[in-house]
């Protein structure tokens, strides 16, 4: 739950050895008031390590304070307001291994979802009136996606190092107010690169997404990208920024001090836009700072960033 604070919380997972399926439940409530549900059961568990997967997952979600600054790449830190996003959504989708390197797939998911002003001054609606999907009443959306992902990477060694380049497409069906229809692609390539010995590294991560409405029809503000915070552009609130495109650029270099600590030295930049024209390398912000990584063979990771 991004920008919630501190995230009390719980689960069950059955199937974590060798059973048919795997289920998991969670339960997470915030400081700032955030609730989320969330259950899904896959099938065969992960660790069957089965060439098809399917999964199966639902969540309601109530969000009570979100960050909004307005739409665009030039807004102001200080015209912060907050909104309200209450919903739920399902969701089922099958993933294939077609080979050691590449992998697709494919999902539906029906979301059901609703913005309100946030409980927090000021709201969205007395500084941003007007903006698409503020206020409308519940939407639901049919979303129909597919994807595929190459993945170089030597897995033999640890930690690993190699390439991963992933392309999605998803159509979102407005299906209660019939004014959001729109197509989202999604690239994203990323690569760890040894420096000599495994112990330094240097990390990159390239993606962008571009989303279009039908012809007469809008975006919802809900539903378009953003960047800023922990995950896109450290150093920066987050959602900072939104528009219906971004591009972003991350870039760490990781020194492993001991086994399973790293030390790190990134920069992020990038930037949010409304038409394609505008996908390049102008008017991007930065950001920049140092973290530790702690990992694992088994996809344990755990880092702490601090930036500016």
């Amino acid at each position: 739950m991004p920008g919630s604070g501190t995230v009390f919380g719980g689960g069950y997972i059955y199937g974590q050895e060798s059973q048919y399926a795997q289920f998991q439940v969670k339960a997470r409530y915030s400081t700032k008031g955030y609730t989320q549900y969330d259950g899904m059961i896959e099938f065969p568990a992960p660790q069957r390590n089965s060439w098809l997967r399917t999964q199966i997952g639902a969540a309601y979600l109530d969000y009570t304070q979100i960050n909004f600054f307005g739409l665009g790449n030039d807004t102001s830190k200080d015209d912060k307001s907050f909104f309200r996003q209450l919903g739920y959504f399902v969701r089922a989708g099958v993933t294939a291994d077609l080979s050691r390197f590449l992998e697709v797939n494919g999902r539906f998911e029906r979301l059901q979802t609703q913005t309100k002003d946030g409980e927090r001054d000021p709201s969205m609606g007395s500084l941003y009136p007007g903006v698409p999907g503020l206020g409308d009443d519940k939407n639901d959306f049919n979303i129909f996606g597919a994807g595929l992902k190459l993945k170089l990477f030597d897995q033999w060694d640890f930690p690993p190092v190699g390439a991963v380049i992933s392309l999605d497409g998803a159509r979102y069906d407005d299906q209660s107010l019939e004014k959001y229809d729109s197509f989202k692609v999604v690239g994203e390539a990323g690569a760890i690169i040894p420096l000599g010995y495994r112990n330094r590294r240097i990390a990159l991560r390239f993606r962008t997404a571009q989303m279009q409405a039908d012809s007469g029809e809008d975006v919802p503000f809900y539903l378009m990208e953003t960047i800023g915070g922990a995950k896109t552009l450290r150093g920066y609130s987050e959602f900072r920024f939104r528009d219906t495109r971004n591009l972003l650029l991350n870039m760490e270099y990781r020194w492993e001090l001991i086994p399973y600590i790293d030390f790190a030295f990134f920069a992020d930049t990038g930037k949010v836009f409304r038409n394609f024209e505008d996908f390049n390398l102008r008017d991007l912000h930065w950001g920049a700072g140092w973290g530790i990584r702690v990992h694992a063979p088994g996809d344990m990771f755990f880092s702490i960033d601090l930036a500016g």
